[in-house]
């Protein structure tokens, strides 16, 4: 079994209700809907930070998130380890974990620090979770949450397959899977969804705000459809999609970016 088998293995069957109370993550303001899409949204983001569980952080130190040594923080979640990696120039110490379990607490123990007060408040959706880690120094790419977000169907397959759960492959109508209920001007977010098997191969209208169309999506053969989209007016924007007789609202509010003092 590979590093990242075990990693999503054991993050599969891990609670994150238990990880967050241990660590002192406000456990009770996040759903359990919110907490299981935490989990394939972090998953993606590993999946991104480590080369897929084949960097020589992963390897060396059971770190899959890039997790730069914060004392006193991390002190007795990890310990501090100095190894040169590709994104930096010069040797630098980043948190050594003695197992995956350690460093599944340990990752989201160091998302409790100072720069990431008030977390809980942005788990409704990938995009918002990732929007405000990276408005808080996670990560200096400005192409961060669009990369993580492009690993989500990568990562929900792998937990999927890890508690061998059979994704339906029919619906008898238009359905929406995800979308989020909250973007920041100017960020990349997908919607996706599923339709009935019998509409594959056809093509979703999309309007924005009741005059704005946006370009064709077709739907799959297996009935899933998705889009990406960026928002340049902050406000509260509507989408209708539709396709014969069936139709999908979804109403999102745009808001301005966060302020990037903080840093990690």
């Amino acid at each position: 079994m590979s590093l990242l088998d075990d990693l999503v293995k054991n993050y599969f069957n891990k609670d994150l209700a238990t990880v967050f109370i241990k660590v002192g993550i406000a456990n009770e303001k996040i759903t359990e809907i919110n907490r299981q899409s935490l989990k394939e949204v972090t998953l993606a983001q590993w999946l991104l930070e480590s080369a897929r569980g084949k960097s020589d952080l992963a390897v060396n130190a059971n770190n899959f998130a890039g997790l730069k040594w914060r004392f006193p923080d991390m002190k007795g979640f990890a310990e501090p380890l100095k190894i040169r990696v590709p994104s930096e120039p010069e040797e630098v110490e980043f948190c050594k974990f003695t197992d995956i379990d350690a460093f599944i607490i340990g990752y989201w123990k160091f998302l409790t620090r100072t720069p990431y007060k008030g977390l809980e408040d942005y788990t409704n959706t990938p995009e918002n979770f990732l929007g405000f880690l990276k408005a808080k120094g996670y990560s200096s790419d400005p192409k961060y949450v669009s990369k993580v977000v492009d690993l989500l169907p990568e990562a929900q397959k792998l937990l999927a397959n890890a508690g061998r759960v059979t994704i339906p492959a029919s619906v008898e109508q238009l359905q929406l899977i995800r979308a989020p209920k909250e973007v920041e001007l100017g960020q990349n977010f997908r919607v996706e969804g599923v339709a009935r098997l019998a509409d594959s191969g056809k093509v979703l209208s999309i309007m924005i705000d009741d005059q704005f169309p946006v370009a064709s999506v077709t739907i799959n053969q297996d009935g899933k459809w998705q889009f990406d989209f960026v928002f340049k007016q902050e406000g509260d924007r509507r989408m209708i999609i539709t396709i014969n007789d069936q139709t999908l609202e979804i109403r999102i509010k745009v808001v301005v970016p966060f302020d990037h003092k903080d840093i990690t």
